[in-house]
C-alpha cells in the first residue's frame, strides 16, 4: 500500500509521500489496521483526518459499494 497525505501548512496545500506499506491480506480490516497503525507510528493524530481510497479494490468500496455510486 502506498500512503500519500494531503495537507494544509499554514496557507499551502501540501501532498507527502508518508510510507510503502507491506499489507498481507487486501480485506478491509487488514488494510484499515495497517493504515491505522503506521499513522499514529507516524505521529497523525487520527481525529484530525479524513481519506479516501481510490484503486476500485473490493476492501476499498466499503460493505455497501458506497464509494462507487
Amino acid at each position: 500500500m502506498i500512503v500519500y497525505l494531503t495537507f494544509l501548512r499554514d496557507t499551502t496545500v501540501v501532498t507527502e509521500f508518508l510510507g510503502h506499506l507491506t499489507v498481507e491480506k487486501c480485506d478491509a480490516a487488514s488494510l484499515q489496521a495497517v493504515l491505522l497503525t503506521h499513522l499514529e507510528s507516524q505521529g497523525v493524530d487520527l481525529n484530525k483526518i479524513c481519506g479516501i481510497s481510490t484503486d476500485g479494490a473490493s476492501g476499498a468500496a466499503g460493505g455497501h459499494h458506497r464509494n462507487k455510486s
